[in-house]
């Protein structure tokens, strides 16, 4: 579905033009840095009016953490962002001289927290902001994150007001003219609200803070990620916001920046449009189970997916199976058990793929000290411990299987085997695994080893990209030349979840680095080439209201990439594996032999399908 934005042309007229859900965070900040050049010339007479429903905050008093220091705009200031009185384009006076706005001048400052009681606890679905920029020095807020907390000690990140990409739904939209931003479909609750609006690079200005009741129990209130302090609140919002405080040089904001990253960075993308796609066709392939799948085309033109045995994240006992299909991935029915868990053991992770002898080979990992099946409570991430991988190597299709432990060199923490196993001109094979830091969960690093035994034997690893860098796909083209697409994680300097390129022109010894290749959410990755010799990249996407698989393609080995295709959409808005969320994505692709594409994906429920299984999508490019 798409929706309407209004979009102030350069002519001054007011235009309605389709909100593609991919790439709406970097329109939105396009159209941030845009609205300076226009707002302050005249502007067509447009009203704009409190958003549809019961404001918990209408005349409610704000407090700040920095106090209001712009002589422009006058009014009580405290209640001025509650009182319904929204500047409008026709009033007369501009945005920052309105009676009813608030304005700051934070100088070296990073930003300003706003916060609000409530009374008591509520529920909130809808967060309103209604911000403008256009003369000289006024920004839009480079970032404006929002929390709630229940006693106004314990706090919990709700969403970026500015840059995050909201639910999709017939009431969600974003106004652009003023630079009226807002999200709906929230299930959060409680009685204190506090925004902190990150510096733009210049004087900030807010006419308007609006949170409208939700219909939920607020005690079944879903937040995406964990509790924090209040002391912690600036420092997180910072943190989240990725730097975006001014600073030096061109790119002095987090608009600006991402506009620079994904014009330069998403390669010279094409049409700025979702594709459009038509007669998809879709299958529940494996049901309550199929986590991770690999899709591998075997010689005889049979599919094997390799998948996690059980229905849940791995956050129990459970075993690397293979299931096969002989009719192009319509039906499907189990093979063999490629990896068997011991007790108290999982292998959740693995790569797969055949050999240049046409083995099929299956390389597993997991973790140690997890609970039997539906075990409770799951045993936390610092109290389990990582598997060295297996290698399972089946010579007869993956009917029967042999296994040996993996030899893994001193100096490196048991890896993380991930993706398909490619091969590589004169014999090689190659796979790409992860290793946690010393001591430290968070700090990931990404490897390719290598096989010059036909997959029974794995080593000589080399660096792809170190520190905040996991699981990554990757794609031998011609000669010497391997792309890897690598998901990042939020460690060190690197403040998001994205898809970062690098390329290999000597067979995976060394790397360079191409820049990000997807939004923040959109992870991991599967590559394929196809034959017409074109790169297919499939991802999952953890955008809210987007929950799902998203592909797109280069025909120029990489170097620039067309408009995103949706494969598969839940309309959750929290991508979790815990109660209230969906967990999935995790696409693998195989061409067919009349040049459809099959993508898997797994996925824990849909509205039609209440249970984790493995989807399958078919299509044409």
């Amino acid at each position: 579905m798409t929706h309407p934005r209004e979009h102030q042309n350069p002519d001054h007229r007011v235009s309605r033009l389709p909100f593609t859900p991919y790439l709406r965070r970097a329109q939105v900040c396009s159209a941030a840095l845009f609205l300076g050049a226009v707002l302050t010339a005249p502007v067509s007479a447009q009203t704009i009016l409190p958003l549809p429903g019961d404001n918990l905050l209408s005349g409610k008093e704000a407090t700040f953490s920095v106090p209001p220091n712009c002589s422009h705009c006058g009014g009580a200031d405290k209640s001025d962002l509650t009182d319904g009185n929204l500047w409008q384009s026709d009033s007369g006076p501009n945005f920052w001289d309105h009676e009813g706005s608030v304005g700051w001048d934070l100088g070296s400052l990073p930003g300003v927290m706003i916060q609000f009681d409530l009374g008591t606890v509520q529920p909130i679905e809808t967060l309103g902001l209604h911000t403008a920029s256009g003369k000289p020095d006024v920004r839009i807020p480079a970032a404006v994150l929002a929390y709630m907390s229940d006693d106004g000690e314990t706090w919990r990140y709700v969403t970026d007001l500015v840059n995050e990409v909201v639910p999709e739904g017939d009431s969600v939209r974003r106004r652009f003219v003023s630079g009226d931003y807002w999200t709906g479909g929230l299930r959060v609750g409680g009685q204190y609200l506090a925004f902190y609006a990150v510096s733009g690079g210049g004087r900030t200005f807010i006419d308007e803070i609006e949170a409208l009741r939700g219909s939920r129990d607020p005690a079944d209130a879903v937040f995406d990620d964990g509790a924090i302090g209040k002391d912690q609140l600036e420092a997180d919002a910072l943190n989240r916001a990725g730097g975006a405080m001014p600073q030096s040089g061109s790119y002095r904001h987090m608009s600006a920046w991402i506009r620079k990253s994904y014009s330069d960075a998403i390669l010279q993308t094409k049409p700025a449009e979702e594709r459009r796609m038509d007669n998809l066709e879709r299958y529940v392939a494996i049901d309550n189970k199929g986590n991770w799948p690999n899709l591998t085309l075997m010689p005889d033109g049979a599919i094997v997916a390799t998948v996690f045995g059980e229905p849940a994240h791995g956050l129990w006992e459970g075993s690397t199976e293979c299931w096969i299909s002989r009719d192009g991935g319509k039906t499907w029915s189990f093979l063999s058990v490629a990896a068997p868990h011991a007790p108290g053991s999982n292998h959740m992770i693995y790569a797969a793929g055949l050999t240049h002898g046409g083995a099929l080979v299956v390389l597993a990992g997991g973790w140690g000290n997890v609970p039997s099946r539906g075990g409770e409570p799951p045993v936390p991430n610092k109290k389990r411990f990582l598997l060295t991988p297996r290698i399972c190597r089946s010579e007869d299709g993956g009917r029967t299987w042999t296994r040996t432990e993996m030899k893994v060199p001193p100096q490196m923490e048991d890896p993380i085997p991930y993706g398909n196993i490619v091969m590589l001109p004169r014999g090689r094979l190659a796979i790409s695994c992860y290793s946690h830091g010393p001591g430290d969960l968070a700090r990931n690093t990404a490897w390719i080893f290598f096989s010059d035994d036909d997959g029974r034997t794995w080593g000589n690893p080399r660096l792809i990209a170190a520190d905040s860098y996991n699981e990554t796909a990757l794609l031998p083209l011609d000669g010497a030349k391997i792309l890897a697409a690598s998901r990042t994680i939020r460690w060190g300097g690197m403040k998001d979840e994205h898809l970062d390129l690098f390329a290999s022109d000597g067979g995976g010894q060394t790397w360079k680095g191409r820049g990000p290749v997807s939004l923040p959410k959109e992870i991991p990755a599967n590559l394929l080439r196809l034959r017409d010799g074109s790169i297919l990249l499939s991802y999952g996407s953890r955008l809210r209201g987007a929950l799902g698989v998203h592909a797109r393609i280069s025909r120029d080995g990489g170097l620039t990439w067309d408009a995103p295709r949706v494969l598969f959409k839940t309309a959750a808005h929290v991508s979790s594996s815990g109660a209230g969320g969906v967990d999935g994505g995790y696409p693998s692709s195989v061409q067919l032999d009349d040049g459809a594409i099959l993508t898997a994906y797994y996925c824990s429920r849909l509205p039609w399908h209440q249970r984790y299984h493995m989807g399958v999508v078919f299509w044409q490019d």
